[in-house]
């Protein structure tokens, strides 16, 4: 990403792939550098969108004689 000469920020989007996996949500940091300027970090919540698996259980049936 670039800033362009006398801007003082910029934005820009952000790509995660999904990896299918209950894993959790994950802080992420995002660090920007440049000569001659101090670094700037952030960090960033990735919400898990996996869900855990399901278990079916299936009632015993039974019948009355």
């Amino acid at each position: 990403m670039t800033i362009a000469a006398g801007q003082l920020s910029n934005t820009f989007n952000l790509t995660f792939l999904d990896n299918n996996l209950q894993d959790g949500n994950q802080i992420a940091s995002v660090t920007a550098s440049a000569t001659g300027f101090s670094n700037g970090t952030n960090s960033i919540l990735v919400v898990d969108d996996d869900l855990p698996p399901s278990l079916l259980a299936q009632a015993e049936s039974r019948t009355a004689l």
